[in-house]
């Protein structure tokens, strides 16, 4: 495995406490946007491309999230960020649980976006891995093809993010399907975090679906739950405002 941390792309809105949004897959972090124009007066927001994804580099297509994590880490020795709320949507998610378990003196919040804790079955995993192969042998239209309608049904929505995955590489993608393949059980971690954590879902999300979401909200010490009926898994794009003031109410209260 790859244990060369990369020099992330990424956008920086506002002042103040800072917030670091990680997207999903197979995005980049212009999903992010729409909260960060929302909380750019009262934060320092950061909006990383996650590595091998939109115009961040890749070293190699067998990374997993703590090396994905660690690169994050780096963005924020780099911006002399010590500590940050690391808010992760879908795989984003999963990168901001193994940063909270991995660097806990780095991490003072937590937010979960349509993502859940636990890992692939074999199954999926399974599947994964067979839809890399795929992408490095045909290329990623089919596979954005199936993405683009799981993420939303929302038309306004799907015209800013297919293109975004149209310009993802195929090995890009095939990395991020590698390290979802394999990464760790997050919900023990989860469950021992003491500060507050919160958890947003989508009423219409067909891939982290409401109710699994409530119940990890439930599990967690202080989870904070926040939810809207109609969103879907791009719930960031749909719904910011809801992001933004979850965030607000428990970092910047």
């Amino acid at each position: 495995m790859k244990t060369e941390t990369v020099e992330l792309f990424y956008e920086e809105l506002g002042q103040g406490k800072s917030v670091i949004f990680l997207h999903g897959f197979p995005l980049d972090h212009t999903t992010w946007l729409p909260v960060a124009h929302l909380m750019q007066n009262k934060a320092r927001c950061i909006l990383p491309d996650l590595r091998g994804l939109g115009r961040s580099p890749l070293t190699g297509m067998d990374t997993g999230i703590p090396q994905m994590a660690s690169d994050v880490i780096r963005l924020m020795d780099n911006l002399h960020i010590f500590q940050a709320v690391i808010v992760g949507h879908s795989m984003g998610g999963y990168v901001a649980m193994q940063m909270a378990h991995s660097f806990p003196d780095r991490v003072v919040g937590l937010g979960l976006v349509a993502t859940r804790t636990e890992p692939d079955t074999p199954e999926k995993s399974a599947e994964r891995l067979a839809s890399r192969q795929d992408v490095l042998a045909n290329g990623p239209d089919a596979l954005i093809s199936t993405m683009a309608a799981r993420l939303t049904d929302k038309p306004d929505i799907l015209r800013q993010i297919v293109p975004v995955m149209q310009r993802t590489s195929p090995q890009g993608i095939a990395m991020a399907q590698y390290a979802m393949a394999y990464r760790e059980d997050a919900t023990a971690w989860v469950r021992a975090i003491e500060y507050p954590v919160v958890v947003v879902a989508g009423g219409m999300d067909g891939i982290s679906p409401l109710e699994g979401m409530k119940n990890l909200a439930d599990s967690l010490q202080r989870g904070k739950f926040y939810s809207h009926p109609y969103a879907t898994h791009m719930i960031p794009m749909e719904e910011p405002g809801l992001i933004a003031r979850a965030l607000e109410e428990t970092y910047f209260m």
